[in-house]
Order: structure tokens, then C-alpha cells, then sequence
């Protein structure tokens, strides 16, 4: 109830203010909704913006999918490692990546530095601010949000199902196409749902990768308010952006199967999704005889050895492009240079001596630091008395309330951002840390939920219910048995919400103001202003925090593990 009531005062007001006001502000009108439905320029925006979201999720299931698998297959400690560093990009701030890219692909950046100097190119190539720079920047991003979700899938597949059809005369091609990638397949679809919700919503990346060429629809609504202070049209904008994020969502629930029937998920594939796999089985059966001789001879040719070592190879690319442009950073905010060189001329900490000495730097570092502590601490209680609510209900209620607090990460945040400017601006909460905190609260709550839920549903709820029978009151209960059992999670939830509010740019941008300016909002200013080598150094600090906040999350899930194994008295 606490977390329910505070989204519909945070979280469902806005989003109504934000609908109301697209009919104006002073009597209802349609004015602005004809105006937008008019301007052509506009809807190939956002159609543009769709195709490109769209390229982006071909592209990230493209790689994810084999790279999944791979690292499925690998010993047990190369395994925990790959997943420690694919970890490590959701751990880095999305400007500091973005500014990587700036380093990597400007006209004086290490690739065309790269291709001069080799003798590919004359002279550097126009790489930067354009499709191919926003898309390859989203790529980088959203290759993890594909990943976790087929490996978590792929990892609860049971291999005795591929040993059974190869027992009834399947080849392995032809078993991991009737097995194999029908089960992993909702594992797949519901990674690129949330790849593609993020193309068409992701404010910083095509606004810093592509400059003025590469203009995406969220970038239309965010000029609209910061700009020129057109908030009915900006409120219009916003509104159509939600209708269409909400009919995909619930039309890819439908075709998963999540939405039929009600009551649990379902254990099969249902709707669209199951009519796709019986029109595939029967091309596939169909094809079983051709199958089996090609793939035979196939199967034959290559040795499993050299399908092993391309896999691997594969993998340690992927490693190589997610990592590489986090990692370039480190040399260079120790260059003696004015400027960004690659190699460093000369080696100095003038960089680092700037960014801690210099007020307009460590003033912002600050006021990040302080909200977000706060926003990660009331947000972890907020989401845990939730997430155990939710997991001991199996009412409807329950189901809904799930859905309403998760709906925020399915809603481009830069909708929830403009939302919160007009209330908070209503309020006067607009420039204030405590106007922040309240924002991120809302942003960061999917994120301890869904942690949360997931440490609550595999902790061993037998210990409390003994507590409880011997005569300890409910809370007493639960704090000396499951909340020890989940304080990993509880841990790694409150990491995760520091991060969220940390590393926030966009509800930022709108919230901040003047008076409560943050990193990420300082960054940005420097990114699209100057190109300061400072903030080498500061990207560098914040490669380093996360790295050091990762590895927090896993000493304390070791740690965990150990109390796990003997419980308290």
C-alpha cells in the first residue's frame, strides 16, 4: 500500500496532468492535437524513430542470442566472469559511454586516427553525429537488456530435452531448431521488447551521438519544453509517444501469452506466439528429411573443436565492443595534452587536480551523491514492503498493483520526466533536491522491485513460518530469518537504485534546474558545450566508482551465500 500510494501521487497524478494539459491550459481544446497532426515534419520523425528503434533490437538480438549461448556453454568460472563483464556497461554511466564514442569516432578520434594512419582512408571520415553513430551507440547500450534475459531462459532449459530428440533421430541442428530455439524463444522476444522500448525512448545517446542530423522523436519533445516552452504541444507529443508504447506492450504481452487467460503465467506458449510455433513446427517437419542429410554432412565437415573456438571468439569480440570504449577513458584522462590525443603525448594529472579543485565540478558531484543515498534508501523500503507484498498475495490486486509499479521502466523516461516538470513546477518542487529525490523514487522503484521479488521467491520461507509457530509476531519473524536471506538482494537492489539515481541525465534535465544541478547534468553541459578533457577524468572517477560498486554486489552476494549455508538461531 505505501508504494501504491505513492506512484498514484507521483507517478499516475503527472501522467494525468500531462494528458489533461495536451487539451490546454486555459479551456479544453484540440487545437494543438490538430497542429500535431498536421505537421508532417514531425511524423517522419517519429516514424524514423521507430525504424531506427526497430534496427537497433534486430541488431542487439542478432548478437545476444549466440552470445548467450556461448557463454551458456562455457566451465563454470569463465562463465561467472563473461557475466561479471557483461555486467559491467549496466554498471557505467550512459554519458560516460556516450562520450566515449565522441573519443572513439570524431574526426580527430582513434579510429580515423587509426585508418589514416594505416592508409585506408586519406583523410577522417564524417563517423560521428549521424544514424550510424546513434545506432551503434545504442547497440553498445543494449546488447546487455537482450543477454540476461535469453540467458536466464537459456539457463533453466533442461538438456535432457536436445539429448531426447537426438535419442529419436534428430541431428543437433535440427534438435536446437525444434527444441531448443522454440523454448529460449520468449526469452528472446521479451529481451528485444525491452530493447526496442529503450530505442524509441532514449533521450542522451542520439542527442550526443547525433547532433543535428540524427533527430529522434524524444529529442522533438524535450526542445519543445527546455526550448521553447511550448508545453501544450510538448504534452501532446508525449501523450501520442505513450499511446504507442502502451498498444506495443500490450500487444507483445498478448502475442507472449502473458495476458491470456489471466491468473499465473502461463506454462506454455499461448496466442500469436503459440500459432507461430505450430506454423514453424510444420515447415520444420515439412523439412526433417532435407534437414537431416544437410545438416549430417554439415555436422560432419566442421569439428566440434572449431565450433567451440568461433563461439568463444565471438564472445570475446562482443567483450572487446562493450568494454573498449568504457576502458579507452582511463589514458586518457591522464594525458598532459589540452586537448583529447590518443596516445597521450605526455602523461599528467592536471585533469583529475581540475575536476576536484573546481567548484562548478565538485558542487555537482555533491548534491548526485546526497540524493541519491537518499533516493536508494527510502526506495529500498519502499520496494521490499512491496515485494513481499506482492509475492504473499495472490489476489488480483497484487497483480495489478505489480504491473503499475514495474510500468515506469516500460514508459520512455523522458515521458515520466516531462510529467513530473509540469507537476513539480505546479508546486514549486522544480530546482529543488527534494523535487529529485521524489523523481527518482519513481524510477528506481521497477528496479528494487524486480530484485527484490526475484531474492523473496528463492529464499526458503519455511524458517519464518516455524519463528511464527513457535510465537514470534510477524515482523519479528521475518526480519530474523527471510530478511537475512535476502539481504544480498536487498544489498544489490539498493546499489542498483543508488546507480539509477546517479547516473540520471534526463528526469535531471527537467527537474534540476539551477539551483540542484547534478554530475550527469554538468556532464551533459560539458559534452554538448566544450569537450573539456576534464571530463576524461571525471568519466574515469565514475568507471572506477562502478566498477567498485559492482564489486560490493558480489561480496555481498558471497557473503550472503555464506549465511545461507548456516542460518541464524
Amino acid at each position: 500500500m505505501p508504494a501504491l500510494a505513492f506512484l498514484v501521487v507521483t507517478y499516475v497524478v503527472p501522467i494525468l496532468g500531462l494528458l489533461t494539459k495536451s487539451f490546454g491550459s486555459e479551456g479544453w481544446t484540440l487545437r494543438y492535437y490538430a497542429d500535431v497532426m498536421s505537421d508532417t515534419l514531425l511524423w517522419r520523425v517519429f516514424a524514423e524513430t521507430f525504424v531506427l528503434a526497430a534496427q537497433v533490437t534486430l541488431i542487439c538480438a542478432v548478437i545476444a542470442y549466440p552470445l548467450a549461448y556461448v557463454v551458456l556453454r562455457l566451465p563454470e568460472r569463465m562463465q561467472k566472469l563473461a557475466l561479471l563483464l557483461m555486467l559491467m556497461p549496466l554498471w557505467t554511466s550512459v554519458l560516460v559511454r556516450a562520450y566515449a564514442w565522441i573519443v572513439l569516432l570524431g574526426r580527430q578520434g582513434i579510429v580515423n586516427d587509426a585508418l589514416v594512419g594505416i592508409g585506408i582512408v586519406p583523410e577522417p571520415l564524417q563517423i560521428l553525429y549521424g544514424r550510424f553513430a546513434v545506432a551503434l551507440g545504442l547497440v553498445h547500450l543494449l546488447i546487455p537488456f537482450v543477454f540476461f534475459p535469453l540467458f536466464a531462459v537459456m539457463r533453466r532449459f533442461d538438456g535432457r530435452l536436445l539429448s531426447a530428440a537426438e535419442s529419436l533421430g534428430a541431428n543437433p541442428v535440427l534438435a536446437f531448431l525444434l527444441v531448443f530455439l522454440p523454448l529460449t524463444l520468449p526469452g528472446l522476444l521479451s529481451g528485444s521488447l525491452i530493447v526496442f522500448l529503450h530505442g524509441i525512448g532514449y533521450f542522451v545517446t542520439p542527442a550526443i551521438l547525433g547532433g543535428l542530423k540524427e533527430v529522434t522523436y524524444v529529442m522533438l519533445i524535450e526542445e519543445q519544453v527546455n526550448t521553447l516552452f511550448n508545453w501544450e504541444q510538448a504534452a501532446v507529443m508525449a501523450v501520442i509517444l505513450l499511446v504507442a508504447t502502451l498498444v506495443i506492450v500490450l500487444v507483445c504481452a498478448r502475442t507472449l501469452g502473458l495476458i491470456e487467460g489471466g491468473g499465473d503465467a502461463p506454462s506454455k506458449p499461448s496466442g500469436t506466439f503459440s500459432l507461430l510455433l505450430h506454423a514453424a513446427g510444420a515447415v520444420q517437419a515439412r523439412l526433417r528429411g532435407g534437414l537431416d542429410r544437410s545438416a549430417g554432412r554439415s555436422c560432419a565437415r566442421v569439428s566440434a573443436g572449431a565450433a567451440d573456438l568461433l563461439g568463444k571468439g565471438f564472445a570475446v569480440a562482443t567483450l572487446l565492443f562493450l568494454l573498449t570504449p568504457i576502458f579507452i577513458l582511463l589514458p586518457l584522462s591522464f594525458s598532459a595534452s589540452p586537448f583529447l590525443q590518443f596516445p597521450p603525448s605526455g602523461w599528467s594529472l592536471r585533469w583529475y587536480e581540475t575536476y576536484f579543485s573546481r567548484p562548478d565540478w565538485t558542487g555537482p558531484t555533491l548534491t548526485s551523491f546526497q540524493v541519491a543515498v537518499v533516493s536508494a534508501i527510502l526506495v529500498t523500503a519502499l520496494g521490499l514492503a512491496a515485494a513481499v507484498g506482492v509475492t504473499r498475495s495472490r489476489s488480483r490486486l497484487a497483480q495489478v498493483s505489480l504491473a503499475l509499479m514495474l510500468s515506469p521502466a516500460m514508459i520512455p523516461t523522458l515521458i515520466i520526466a516531462v510529467a513530473l516538470y509540469f507537476q513539480m513546477s505546479s508546486i514549486g518542487l522544480a530546482g529543488t533536491r527534494i523535487g529529485l529525490i521524489i523523481s527518482h523514487l519513481v524510477i528506481g522503484l521497477p528496479i528494487v522491485v524486480l530484485i527484490l521479488i526475484g531474492g523473496l521467491r528463492q529464499a526458503d520461507q519455511r524458517p519464518e513460518m516455524a519463528a511464527r509457530s513457535l510465537g514470534a509476531a510477524p515482523l519479528r519473524a521475518f526480519m530474523k530469518t527471510t530478511f537475512v536471506a535476502i539481504r544480498p538482494s536487498i544489498v544489490a537492489a539498493g546499489l542498483f537504485a543508488f546507480l539509477a539515481s546517479f547516473d540520471d541525465v534526463t528526469v535531471a534535465l527537467f527537474i534540476s534546474g539551477t539551483s540542484a544541478v547534478t554530475l550527469p547534468v554538468k556532464m551533459w553541459e560539458s559534452v554538448r558545450l566544450e569537450l573539456d578533457p576534464t571530463l576524461a577524468a571525471v568519466s574515469s572517477v565514475l568507471v572506477v566508482f562502478s566498477i567498485a560498486l559492482l564489486s560490493l554486489s558480489e561480496v555481498a552476494k558471497r557473503l550472503g551465500r555464506g549465511n545461507t549455508a548456516s542460518p541464524p538461531g
